[in-house]
C-alpha cells in the first residue's frame, strides 16, 4: 500500500498580519484566553472561541452546528528558551503518571548528544527519550497526519501525539517552509457537525454550553461513522501557551509536511545546535509524528 494522499498545498505566502486583538476571535484557534478549571472547563471555553471564530468568519455557518469533544487532559507548561519538543515530553510525563523535570529531560537529551540548548529537530531523538523516560512503546509516522483514522483511534486509546508544525503569530498552524518549527503535543480532538447529521440520544451535553458535547471513545466512533461532512479539530497544548489548543486537522497536516527550510537565526549559528543534515536540515521533522502509546492497546 502507498502512502496516503498529498494534503493539500499550502497558500501563496503573504505579509504576516499583525497580531489581532485580544477581543478578536481569530486570536483564540490556537490558544484560547486563561480559564482556571479542569479538562471540561478548558473544553468549554475553547469551544466557545471557536465557535465565535467560525461565526465570524464564515457566512455559511450554521446555527445548527453542535461540537462534540474527546479530550485526555495534559497540563500547561511555558518554555524557557528553544525547548519546545522537550517541554511536550515534559507535558507527556502526566500521562504516565511521572515526575519528571525539564531540567531532567534536557540533562537526558544534552547527554545522549541529541540537544545543545533545548532544541529538537529529530522526531526519532524524541521518540527515543520518551521510550528512556517513561518506558514506554512509540512510532514514528513517516507521513505525519496522513492516516487519519489511525491517528484518532490512537487518542481515543488515551495515546499521545508529539507533532512538528510551523506555528504562526496566534499560534495557528501556517506554511512558513519551516521557519517557524515548533512542538505540540495532541491528547484530543473535536467534532464539528450539523446537528442534524448526527444522534445525540447518546450525547452528554455540556451543563453550560447547548451546541457542546463530550464523548466517549465509542460516541466518537460513531459519529465519524455517520457524519460524513464532520470537520474535525486536534485539541493539545504547546509551550508558548498555557491554554487548549483547537487546530483545524487538514490545516495541521498541511503546516507539518511543509517543513523544509531551517530559521535564518539557526542556519546561521549552526555550531549552536544540534541539526541533522541528512536529507536536509528538517528532514528529522517533516511529514512525521512520534506516537506515545499509554497502554499495550
Amino acid at each position: 500500500m502507498g502512502p496516503p494522499p498529498a494534503p493539500p498545498p499550502c497558500p501563496p505566502a503573504t505579509k504576516e498580519s499583525p497580531l489581532p486583538s485580544k477581543s478578536g476571535a481569530s486570536s483564540w484557534l490556537g490558544g484560547t484566553p486563561h480559564v482556571s478549571g479542569g479538562p471540561v472547563e478548558e473544553v468549554r471555553f475553547a469551544a466557545r472561541m471557536l465557535r465565535g471564530y467560525l461565526t465570524h468568519k464564515s457566512d455559511d455557518f450554521n446555527d445548527d452546528t453542535v461540537f462534540v469533544c474527546h479530550y485526555n487532559w495534559i497540563p500547561s507548561r511555558i518554555q524557557e528558551g528553544p525547548m519546545c519538543g522537550l517541554v511536550a515530553l515534559e507535558i507527556a510525563s502526566k500521562l504516565f503518571n511521572k515526575n519528571i523535570s525539564i531540567q531532567d529531560i534536557v540533562s537526558l537529551a544534552q547527554k545522549k548528544g541529541v540537544t545543545k540548548l533545548g532544541e529538537m529537530f529529530s522526531a526519532a531523538h524524541m521518540a527515543d527519550l520518551a521510550e528512556t523516560l517513561y518506558g514506554c512503546r512509540t512510532m514514528v509516522l513517516q507521513y505525519g497526519l496522513g492516516d487519519q483514522k489511525m491517528i484518532l483511534d490512537h487518542v481515543m486509546n488515551g495515546g499521545a501525539i508529539l507533532l512538528p508544525y510551523d506555528i504562526d503569530h496566534d499560534f495557528h498552524p501556517c506554511c512558513k517552509n519551516g521557519k517557524k518549527a515548533h512542538w505540540a503535543i495532541i491528547t484530543g480532538f473535536l467534532l464539528s457537525s450539523p446537528k442534524s447529521s448526527i444522534d445525540g440520544s447518546s450525547l452528554k451535553p455540556d451543563e453550560q454550553e447547548t451546541y457542546l458535547y463530550h464523548g466517549t471513545p465509542e460516541i466518537m466512533q460513531g459519529i465519524l461513522r455517520q457524519a460524513s461532512d464532520c470537520d474535525i479539530y486536534i485539541c493539545g497544548k504547546h509551550g508558548k501557551s498555557r491554554h487548549l489548543g483547537l487546530w483545524n486537522y487538514s490545516k495541521m497536516r498541511t503546516s507539518n509536511e511543509n517543513l523544509h527550510e531551517l530559521n535564518p537565526d539557526i542556519a546561521n549559528s549552526l555550531s549552536k545546535w544540534v541539526v541533522p543534515v541528512e536529507g536536509g536540515h528538517l528532514s528529522g521533522l517533516r511529514g512525521k509524528a512520534v506516537l506515545l502509546f499509554t497502554s499495550d492497546k
